[in-house]
């Protein structure tokens, strides 16, 4: 715009540098469609991150469902060595119960040998 009216300027032994426009007037049916065009590309780009929301949300779900069965595994593998533990705790004692009470029956069956030997 501002190259055309220096054009026609020039013709009139004038130049124009700088060109600034104040005000405006369009046809209402033009700044209706810039209006309009506006409010696409605003829904067009609310979409997409709409979209890209949904994808995160997603994405958060999955970690959130991938993270709740490593803590099911990590809480059934506690309480598996937990058993595991008190079990093998269980059979040392039963040993050494039974280690215990063979060494009192030994001596017990000794002292009962040993009178009975007296006695005969």
């Amino acid at each position: 715009m501002r190259i055309q009216l220096d054009k026609e300027l020039s013709k009139a032994y004038a130049r124009c540098v700088y060109l600034q426009l104040l005000e405006i007037e369009l046809p209402e049916s033009y700044e209706d469609s810039i209006v309009l065009t506006q409010v696409e590309v605003q829904n067009s780009k609310m979409k997409k991150f709409e979209q890209e929301a949904a994808i995160i949300r997603r994405q958060i779900d999955i970690l959130r469902s991938e993270n709740d069965q490593l803590i099911k595994l990590i809480n059934a593998t506690g309480k598996a060595e937990a058993y595991k533990l008190i079990q093998a705790a269980k059979v040392c004692f039963l040993i050494f119960f039974i280690t215990v009470l063979g060494q009192r029956n030994s001596e017990y069956n000794r002292c009962r040998i040993s009178s009975i030997q007296t006695y005969c």
